[in-house]
């Protein structure tokens, strides 16, 4: 099969991200390769100018750039990640990911577009990271290399867990989503603070169990964290806790902390 593909671009030297269907170059698809003239494009990336393709990321499609074009790029995210929109981060984040693993890009330069993440403080771009890191858990769980990739990630982590722990009160609708997400990957590539704070929250509730005090947004995290973190009791209760209860979701978050 094949499809005719809607190009639309924008540049360091215009942050044109609100574009329409006149700013629309065609790649139709009865032609392999096509030349465009697009004025707004900078003259070199060599001075960390630069320019991302599929705009808000509205086409169904890959991009890959030359190596001078993802390090400018990767400069803009590290310098100042708000003048390239969200979901255009989060496209640069799952792009570059998924052409590595079809061997389109070297490795390198996706682990330096997760190392702005330590300021991203949105949820959309820490959504689309984390089903990267998810698979490269899985894949590096069992080598040397993870605990260099933990110390990684906790760098990039650390920091959004000081600023916003565990706390969700008085946060928007997305705010508790990347808030979350958050604590929750924090705990899991293991954050002390963040482990200590789980451990808090799991332990005042075992003192209490007619008031649960941890939020429902990070309940799963919180059990997950202190069961495993702790020994037979903090097992027991949960499990104590899912016999009694009789809320579905709240038997999955405990059933996820049991396993």
């Amino acid at each position: 099969y094949s499809w005719s593909i809607p190009l639309t671009f924008a540049s360091s030297l215009t942050l044109k991200f609100d574009q329409t269907e006149e700013n629309i170059y065609w790649l139709w698809k009865n032609e392999t390769s096509k030349t465009f003239e697009y004025n707004d494009l900078p003259p070199s990336c060599n001075d960390n100018s630069w320019f991302i393709c599929n705009v808000q990321q509205n086409g169904y499609y890959r991009v890959n750039y030359e190596l001078s074009n993802w390090q400018a790029l990767i400069w803009q995210l590290k310098t100042d990640h708000t003048l390239i929109p969200v979901i255009n981060r989060a496209q640069l984040i799952n792009d570059a990911w998924n052409l590595v693993k079809s061997g389109y890009l070297e490795i390198e330069t996706a682990f330096s577009i997760l190392a702005y993440l330590k300021n991203e403080r949105e949820f959309v771009p820490w959504k689309a990271a984390k089903n990267e890191l998810d698979y490269l858990v899985v894949m590096l769980a069992r080598t040397s290399t993870f605990q260099r990739f933990q110390v990684f990630m906790q760098k990039q982590l650390e920091t959004l867990f000081n600023l916003f722990g565990m706390d969700l009160a008085g946060a928007s609708h997305t705010e508790i989503e990347a808030r979350a997400l958050i604590a929750g990957e924090s705990c899991n590539y293991g954050i002390p603070k963040c482990l200590k704070t789980a451990k808090h929250l799991y332990e005042t509730w075992m003192n209490n169990s007619k008031i649960n005090v941890i939020d429902p947004n990070i309940r799963i995290s919180v059990y997950c964290s202190a069961i495993w973190n702790g020994g037979v009791k903090e097992w027991e209760f949960a499990l104590k806790m899912y016999n009694e209860s009789d809320v579905a979701s709240e038997k999955l978050n405990l059933l996820a902390g049991l396993s």
